[in-house]
């Protein structure tokens, strides 16, 4: 995987465990249940960006 994929999958789970962060925030007040949603949100964007990098490698 290049270094550009990689800073590319930085970025992205960064962005979902903030906007995890605010939903769990938006949902409940427990802060375990909140970093759970975050840290569901963060893994589930990172599988997604790493299948899309991987397709898009493929492609080419």
């Amino acid at each position: 995987m290049k270094l550009s994929h990689r800073v590319m999958i930085g970025v992205i789970i960064g962005i979902a465990l903030a906007l995890g962060l605010q939903l769990g925030m938006m949902i409940t007040d427990n802060f375990l249940i909140v970093w759970i949603i975050a840290l569901l949100i963060g893994l589930l964007a990172r599988v997604i960006a790493q299948l899309v990098l991987k397709n898009f490698d493929t492609s080419k």
